[in-house]
């Protein structure tokens, strides 16, 4: 598992984003849930992985209030999304069971998705525009440390991470230590 952490002053502010970023929350989901429930399928169409929210975790993971939860746009229709924790880190993956309390301007990123290119028509950078573009959402929201975690073979994540001006940090650690 690679740990990056993001300071607004780190990440780069590209000229063009062909994107829009939707805020979603318990009052204004139902009007996106087929759209959401068309990216559960896509993902389940490409990969196995029973972690994967279905709607009623969705649902479950806004009432909680401590979320972010952004719907990627292009072209007028939905093609990714991404989900930020905030007040908490909670990883429990194969070699790494971590839970730690953060303040109210530190988020925790995870499954953030893009459907595939196959399925959509989308530019070439779009997994850099897309994570930019959240990425800076959330520090206009009043964040100041965005912690996110990518296992060793997401290559493309870890790319997006970098080009987007992350930093390897052992964060985790930091928490312990800061606990």
């Amino acid at each position: 598992m690679t740990q990056y952490k993001l300071v607004q002053e780190w990440l780069p502010i590209p000229e063009t984003q062909p994107f829009n970023i939707i805020d979603v929350d318990i009052n204004n989901v139902l009007q996106y849930e087929n759209d959401i429930k068309w990216l559960i399928n896509s993902f389940h169409k490409r990969y196995e992985w029973d972690g994967f929210p279905n709607w009623e975790m969705v649902i479950n993971r806004l009432q909680t209030g401590n979320n972010f939860f952004f719907l990627c746009e292009y072209n007028d229709k939905i093609i990714g999304w991404v989900w930020f924790r905030k007040g908490e880190v909670d990883i429990n993956k194969e070699h790494i069971k971590f839970y730690a309390k953060t303040n109210d301007t530190t988020v925790w990123g995870y499954n953030n998705f893009l459907v595939s290119s196959k399925l959509v028509h989308r530019p070439k950078d779009a997994g850099f525009y897309w994570c930019n573009l959240h990425l800076k959402r959330l520090f206009d929201l009043g964040i100041k440390d965005i912690l996110i975690d990518v296992e060793t073979w997401q290559e493309v994540s870890l790319k997006m991470c970098d080009l987007n001006g992350m930093k390897k940090i052992d964060w985790v650690n930091e928490l312990v230590k800061n606990a």
